[in-house]
């Protein structure tokens, strides 16, 4: 029934009211309280004709009622269903704030439930207090607000599909306001509000109806691609995102089998069980390689999913798919990052241990044996400082590629960083020599391709690696980094092997390897203790006269005594304690022709200091040799630096101004265990050296040995032809002197003229005329 049908009906009984009553007699209170009735129902169908919400259908009634209908207060009230309290909605008219510190509830149980209000929702029927002030039901409100004025109160139930959800309360001052015909009224302007309320519903469902088939239609052409087919698997309608995933067109799919659209990345197993998990449980999600009209494949995100009638039967398929290669990417790019070295592509120290512990799960299990190789290039340091670090670089990149190349799929290449190389061999088999075999075979092969020449900057060059190897075996008790360090330290002993080899671990190495860091640990603490001291071994000429000494260090250690530097210059030279031990044996030195200065018998004795290549390198070499002199104030004319050849490999144009600037301040230089490594004429001739020192083992064996004769012979005229002093170490017999003698060899050191001795020894021992005058 419409509006306007529904307020000519209401106008036509009303009148029909009115009429009998008139007819009835004199009753014009009654009359009038009906006509505001009237007004106020009329009222009312207007404002349901024109309003569009609850809240403005609730206010504009409680208003109608009171400034039409003569009420003194209306307010509407709605059940709160989990507590039953009845919550103002909308209220108009006086004292406005009579609900707010009143508690309503639908409970009959209770007295704040026993009025109008709570009466009318709980039993869904009007319900009226026509005595304000004897009701029994109101002695709790007049108790604790005696001076309200009402006369009479009232309420009619606000239905919503035929159940009472609220209540809309009047109060007039009169006594017995309500009779049965305005009760009636009242109702039907109930009756009316529920009609707008059920409108408001309607027209709610539908906006809201709307609103879904709004974002349906733009979900679906959304990026989310989207496949809807029949219970079929035909395919019905697809949107604008499959046709840019796929290729396909817009309407190129329709009528097919969505398979057409399968990758070879899965198998018929992958697919049944996808399809079995839908059927059962009516959605199916996860990574699926999908094949676009060009042949190419991509992965996606999919999620499957039943649509179903009112009766539960499956009616479609909708198939959504998300390309995720982006992600895809980004999750390689990560892992790679994480797990690769950038400069090379190989695996990380991360990658390497994680490769690790699997090869050791599985060789557990199988009992086999693996290998790793700890591989480091030779003299690498150079090329970087030659060249730069580009080139150096573009060598490390060539090396991973050489590496990769000749060792098994099933094998790890990783960086371990700098120059360094780990490879990790599994699957060796249960043979330890076996396995030993097949792991020094794949150590060669990767020396042979390191070895081979490559060009940087037009030029070829050639580069070696030292390798250490150290087997393993599956074991759950196996420590990765102990397998670690065991190849570490065998790659160390290649290295003192003389380099571009291969070395085995064994226990040794790692007791050596102990020893060593405990060795170093206490020469850091004897250097900040002054436990060093200086021996000093004659250095005589052809009558037996002493010309000097050379300064030889020794350890004092508090627990063994004096210790030899045969036991600890290594770990010095390795460690780069050498660099200030060697600081302090120069300035004990200077000290010493400081103090020799002050006597005829000593002044003119000189002193020659062996200087470490690592000490030579420090870049204020010449400055802290000049600070010394300054400081002690001993004559450089009396000092002599002993070098070795090794020193002669490096830069030698960093070396010769050094050495030039030392010369120039009256030093001498001796190139110490001639013979024993590498020098040319050429370098001889360029460097500023006084001295050639032969080297002890050529003497020793010249007596027995004709090679070891004409080596000593050939040096002796070399120097000569040079002009260099020629001194033989190592002289302990009188044969040897005879010989040195014969070759014209006058300057000697060794045990047949004295052994190195504190200074204290040293000064006794000088015979009165030793001293050159």
């Amino acid at each position: 029934m419409g509006f306007e049908a529904l307020l000519s009906k209401v106008f036509s009984s009303l009148f029909a009211r009115l009429r009998s009553l008139l007819g009835a007699g004199d009753r014009e209170d009654e009359f009038r309280l009906l006509n505001r009735i009237y007004q106020t129902q009329s009222r009312t169908s207007q404002l349901i004709l024109r309003c569009k919400t609850e809240q403005e259908l609730y206010e504009g009634v409680c208003r109608i009622a009171v400034e039409y209908g003569g009420m003194k207060l209306a307010w509407i009230g709605i059940e709160d269903p989990e507590t039953r309290r009845i919550l103002p909605a909308a209220q108009f008219g006086e004292p406005k704030d009579y609900l707010d510190s009143r508690t309503i509830s639908s409970r009959g149980d209770i007295p704040e439930g026993k009025g109008p209000t709570g009466c009318a929702i709980r039993e869904n029927r009007p319900s009226f207090i026509h005595n304000f002030k004897t009701d029994p039901r109101t002695a709790v409100i007049r108790k604790g607000t005696p001076t309200l004025p009402w006369g009479s109160s009232g309420s009619i139930p606000v239905r919503r599909n035929r159940k009472a959800y609220a209540a809309l309360s009047f109060y007039d001052t009169v006594v017995q306001a309500f009779s049965d015909q305005v009760v009636v009224l009242l109702q039907e302007i109930a009756a009316d509000m529920e009609f707008a309320l059920t409108r408001f519903e309607m027209e709610r469902r539908q906006r809201e109806a709307e609103e879904a088939l709004r974002i349906a239609a733009i979900a679906f052409e959304s990026q989310e691609g989207l496949i809807v087919c029949d219970i079929e698997g035909r395919i019905l309608r697809t949107n604008e995102s499959i046709s840019r995933m796929t290729g396909y067109g817009p309407g190129e799919l329709v009528g097919k089998d969505p398979r057409m659209l399968q990758s070879d990345r899965h198998s018929e197993d992958f697919y049944a069980a996808m399809w079995s998990t839908l059927h059962r449980t009516g959605s199916w999600e996860g990574e699926v390689w999908c094949r676009a009209r060009s042949g190419d494949v991509f992965p996606s995100w999919m999620i499957l999913s039943i649509v179903r009638n009112a009766d539960g039967a499956p009616t479609h398929f909708i198939q959504g798919l998300t390309d995720i290669t982006m992600r895809k990417q980004a999750e390689e790019q990560i892992s790679r990052l994480a797990y690769y070295d950038a400069l090379t592509g190989l695996p990380n120290r991360q990658l390497l241990g994680d490769r690790f512990s699997r090869a050791l799960a599985v060789n557990t299990r199988a009992g086999g044996y693996g290998a790793v190789l700890f591989l480091d290039l030779d003299n690498f340091k150079n090329i970087n400082d030659m060249l730069g670090h580009q080139e150096g670089d573009k060598l490390l990149r060539e090396m991973a590629r050489r590496l990769r190349g000749c060792t098994r799929e099933e094998d790890t290449v990783a960086r371990f960083g700098g120059d360094e190389f780990v490879v990790l061999l599994e699957n060796l088999g249960g043979d330890r020599d076996g396995a030993a075999l097949t792991a020094k075979r794949t150590a060669d092969r990767l020396l042979e391709v390191i070895s081979e020449p490559f060009v940087l900057r037009d030029t070829s060059f050639s580069c070696s690696a030292s390798i250490g190897v150290a087997l393993w075996r599956g074991s759950p008790k196996l420590d990765i980094h102990e397998i670690l360090k065991h190849s570490d330290v065998a790659m160390y002993e290649a290295k003192k092997a003389g380099r571009s080899g291969v070395c085995f671990f064994d226990p040794g190495m790692q007791t050596a390897l102990e020893r060593r860091t405990r060795v170093e640990s206490s020469l850091r603490q004897a250097l900040s203790r002054k436990e060093f001291l200086l021996y000093f071994q004659k250095r005589v000429d052809s009558e037996g006269q002493t010309l000097g000494a050379e300064v030889l260090l020794r350890w004092l250690d508090p627990a063994r005594g004096v210790v030899g530097p045969g036991e600890f210059i290594a770990v010095a030279e390795e460690s780069g304690l050498i660099v200030p031990i060697g600081r302090w044996i120069l300035e004990r030195a200077c000290l010493q022709l400081k103090d020799w200065a002050g006597s005829s018998q000593t002044r003119n004795l000189r002193l020659s200091v062996n200087i470490s290549p690592k000490q030579f390198a420090e870049e204020r070499f010449v400055e802290e040799v000049q600070e010394i002199l300054s400081m002690t104030g001993a004559n450089p004319a009396r000092l002599e630096l002993e070098i070795t050849e090794n020193l002669l490999v490096q830069d030698v144009a960093q070396i010769i101004p050094k050495m030039e600037a030392l010369r120039s301040l009256g030093i001498a230089f001796a190139i110490d265990d001639f013979g024993t490594g590498y020098s040319s004429l050429a370098y001889l001739q360029r460097l500023p050296i006084n001295v050639l020192k032969i080297d002890q083992s050529f003497v020793r064996d010249m007596p027995l040995n004709r090679s070891s004769e004409a080596i000593v012979r050939t040096i002796i005229q070399m120097g000569h032809s040079l002009g260099l002093e020629v001194i033989a170490e190592g002289v302990e017999t009188d044969e040897q002197r005879a010989m040195l003698t014969q070759r014209g060899c006058g300057n000697f050191q060794g045990y047949l003229f004295g052994r190195p001795v504190p200074i204290e020894a040293f000064e006794r021992d000088l015979a009165p005329l030793s001293a050159v005058q």
